[in-house]
């Protein structure tokens, strides 16, 4: 991951007296007018409990308001990418064996090029 400008929280472990611990801390975060603030959390343990319980709500609340035909478009040439990609890494393991002269069973090639066609 590439990183970015910006603040961050993170969150540590500790199981339920943690998550009760987080709580207050971006309660206070929040008064303060700083929770806003922040474009991503790392947590772990029960400041992963809170860190998702905290995400859950804008998530579904982004889900709703997705336009659904520009996701399935979206998805479809990413996929396509991906496929795309695999194929033309397949291509080059096919010519990098034959330029060192390895034995190279052309069937198996051809096996990993069949994927299915695009979406």
């Amino acid at each position: 991951m590439k990183p970015s400008e910006g603040v961050a929280i993170a969150l540590s472990g500790g199981g339920f007296r943690a998550m009760l611990f987080h709580l207050g801390a971006l309660w206070r975060l929040n008064d303060m007018a700083w929770l806003s603030r922040f474009q991503a959390v790392s947590s772990v343990s029960g400041g992963a409990l809170l860190a998702g319980r905290l995400c859950v709500r804008p998530m579904l609340d982004a889900l709703r308001r997705l336009d659904r035909d520009q996701l399935r478009d979206d998805m479809r040439h990413k996929v396509n990418l991906i496929r795309e990609d695999y194929a033309a890494f397949v291509r080059q393991c096919r010519a990098f064996a034959q330029a060192a002269n390895l034995q190279c069973d052309d069937q198996v090639f051809a096996e990993y090029l069949e994927v299915p066609e695009p979406i």
